[in-house]
């Protein structure tokens, strides 16, 4: 040999390399979900730009949604594509004829609940890990109620809209319709 020397792997990493091979049903689920993870995203958008009152062909928002993919995709300066993801798709809103500030209004909305709202219930989620097993039983239940709090509040009987609160209908109201 010329010098280099080569070292046999340990047994758990020898291991591991045939647990990493996935099957062909693996990928057969891995993209199963990854073309869900698409379709509810592009559903997400789409409901967002119907909360703001954007009435968008579906296939316009989905245009948009891959449009601002690739734009994220070829500028990657900040993570999430932050920036080149929501200019992308509020420029391609009012190409489809949505008026400037409800497009702004609905990748806004978007990107809160798609991107910021993941990021937040990951770092609890962390936080509940690590920090969880070490908290007093008195401190989780509070956090647990606080939860509680937060889930009901999310879960109110209104709906905001940009043009104002509009009650939702009560469970009464909605099977007399």
């Amino acid at each position: 040999m010329t010098g280099v020397q080569t070292c046999a792997l340990p047994i758990w990493l020898a291991g591991a390399r045939d647990v990493l091979r996935p099957t062909g049903r693996d990928w057969a689920a891995l993209s199963v979900l990854a073309t869900l993870n698409w379709v509810f995203d592009i559903l997400a958008l789409l409901a967002a730009a119907h909360a703001v009152g954007i009435d968008a062909d579906p296939r316009g928002v989905t245009l948009t949604y891959f449009a601002a993919q690739a734009a994220g995709s070829v500028l990657p300066l900040l993570p999430g594509g932050l920036g080149a993801i929501e200019s992308s798709m509020a420029a391609s809103l009012v190409a489809f004829g949505a008026a400037l500030s409800p497009a702004v209004a609905a990748v806004g909305l978007y990107r809160l609940v798609s991107y910021w709202g993941v990021v937040a219930v990951g770092w609890i989620a962390w936080a509940a890990l690590h920090e969880g097993p070490r908290l007093p039983a008195g401190a989780r239940r509070r956090l647990a109620g606080t939860g509680r709090l937060v889930l009901d509040g999310l879960m109110s009987n209104t709906l905001v809209t940009v043009y104002g609160n509009v009650p939702a209908p009560t469970s009464g109201e909605a099977h007399r319709r």
